[in-house]
C-alpha cells in the first residue's frame, strides 16, 4: 500500500520559482510488465517483483 502525495498536482514553486516535478509509484514485474500506481494505491507484488517510488522534486525559490 502506498499512500502519497503530488502525483497528480506538481509540488508549487514560491516567489515565482518553477513548479517542481511530480513523483510516481511503478511496479517492475518480473516478467518485464510496469505498473504507475496512484498515489494512494495498493498491489499485490509477487516473488522477484520489484517497487521503484520516485520522490517529487521540490518547487523552486524565486526573486520577487
Amino acid at each position: 500500500t502506498t499512500l502519497s502525495s503530488h502525483r497528480i498536482v506538481s509540488p508549487s514553486g514560491r516567489l515565482g520559482g518553477g513548479d517542481g516535478a511530480v513523483g510516481i509509484n511503478t511496479v517492475i514485474r518480473k516478467e518485464g510488465g510496469r505498473e504507475v500506481l496512484n498515489g494512494n494505491d495498493e498491489c499485490d507484488l509477487l516473488a522477484g517483483d520489484s517497487f521503484e517510488m520516485l520522490t517529487p522534486g521540490g518547487g523552486g525559490w524565486g526573486s520577487e
